[in-house]
C-alpha cells in the first residue's frame, strides 16, 4: 500500500521492513530500478531473515542479473523451505539451465509437499523431464517417500489420467519398496528413449503394468463437454 500512494525511496534499506518496501517497488513498478539496485538485491539475499531473502527473490526482475545468477544455486538448497520455493519459482521463470543441477538436488531431498510441486515445474520449464523422473525413481526405497514419488511419477509417465485411490504414505515395507524400486529401473530401462522424447503412456497401455503402482487405482479423466451451459443457456 505505501508503494501504491507514495513514490518509493531509492535509497539504500537499512532496516528488514524497508528492505521489503524496496523489493516490492522493484517487483510492481517498472520504472523503479535506483542505481546499483543489482547489487542492493544482491545483498538482500544474503540477509539474516529468511523472509527478506524470499521477497528478494519473489520481486527481481528478469532477465537475472549476473551477480543474482551466481546466488541462484545456493538459495535453491537454503536452508528454509519457503526460500527454496521461492527459489524454484525464479528458476523456472528464468528457464535458465545453469540452475538444472541444483534443482535436481532439490527434487533428491526435498519432503515438503509445496517444494516438490515447485522444483517440479522449475524442471520441466527447463526441459529435465527424464532426469526429473530418474531422481524420483532413485527415491523409492526411502518408506517415507515411496507414496508420494509414485503420485508423481504417475503424473509425469500416465496421460490423461486422475487417482482414484492410493496407500497411504509410509505404507510400504522395506522390500516391498526396493522391489517397487527395482522395478521402476527396468521401466526406465526399456521404455527410457520414448520418455525422453516427452511421451506420457495412456491407461490400458501395457508397458503399465500393475507392479509399477502397487496400491494404486487410476481412471481415466473426463474430459469437459465442448458446449458448456450457464443456468441453461449455451455459452456464446
Amino acid at each position: 500500500m505505501l508503494n501504491q500512494r507514495f513514490a518509493p525511496s531509492p535509497k539504500l534499506p537499512g532496516t528488514p521492513g524497508e528492505a521489503v518496501i524496496f523489493l516490492n517497488a522493484l517487483g510492481t513498478r517498472e520504472s523503479f530500478r535506483p542505481a546499483d539496485w543489482e547489487k542492493t538485491v544482491a545483498g538482500l539475499l544474503r540477509h539474516d531473515m529468511p523472509f527478506v531473502r524470499e521477497m528478494a527473490l519473489n520481486n527481481i526482475p528478469v532477465p537475472l542479473p549476473p551477480a543474482v545468477r551466481k546466488l541462484m544455486p545456493a538459495l535453491l538448497l537454503d536452508a528454509d523451505v519457503d526460500v527454496q520455493i521461492a527459489a524454484c519459482l525464479l528458476a523456472g521463470k528464468s528457464k535458465l539451465l545453469e540452475f538444472k543441477e541444483p534443482a535436481l538436488k532439490v527434487l533428491a531431498t526435498a519432503r515438503e509437499e509445496w517444494l516438490l510441486h515447485r522444483v517440479e515445474n522449475a524442471l520441466l520449464e527447463m526441459g529435465a523431464r527424464f532426469e526429473s523422473i530418474e531422481v524420483l525413481v532413485g527415491r523409492l526405497d526411502d518408506r517415507e517417500m515411496t507414496v508420494r514419488c509414485l503420485s508423481r511419477l504417475a503424473d509425469w509417465v500416465i496421460a490423461d489420467h486422475s487417482t482414484g485411490a492410493s496407500p497411504a504414505e509410509k505404507s510400504f515395507a522395506a522390500d516391498a519398496a526396493k522391489a517397487v524400486k527395482a522395478r521402476w529401473q527396468r521401466f526406465l530401462q526399456d521404455h527410457g528413449k520414448a520418455l525422453r522424447t516427452g511421451h506420457r503412456f495412456p491407461l490400458g497401455d501395457p508397458a503399465l503394468t500393475p507392479d509399477l503402482f502397487p496400491g494404486f487405482e487410476f481412471h481415466a479423466r473426463q474430459k469437459l463437454p465442448v458446449e458448456l451451459k450457464v443456468r441453461g443457456k449455451p455459452l456464446p
